[in-house]
């Protein structure tokens, strides 16, 4: 695996109002969404810092904003750490501050 795969180095997860599990990849530099159900990989997120020129380097540490995903991110810009703000279009499930 490398950068921009799925699901490298999970550390990070949010329930959304949907029901669909999110989880930020520290490795592969992006978040996914993934049915709890079946497992299946429904979309990712973001974009490698490393690979892409993206903006995402090892992310974890998810919660829901709104209709937005935040996570903590090391190299956000030219920063050493930040957060990562992206429009997902669902909010968070509800419960630790997870709206």
């Amino acid at each position: 695996m490398t950068a921009g795969t799925p699901l490298n180095g999970p550390d990070g997860l949010a329930l959304d109002e949907q029901g669909h599990l999110w989880v930020a990849s520290v490795f592969g530099d992006n978040l996914t969404e993934l049915d709890p159900k079946t497992g299946a990989i429904l979309g990712t997120v973001g974009s490698s810092a490393v690979t892409q020129h993206g903006l995402l380097n090892t992310p974890a540490s998810l919660t829901f904003l709104d209709h937005n995903i935040l996570a903590t991110n090391l190299g956000l810009f030219t920063q050493p750490w930040g957060v990562a703000e992206y429009p997902v279009g669902v909010g968070g499930a509800g419960g630790n501050g997870n709206w």
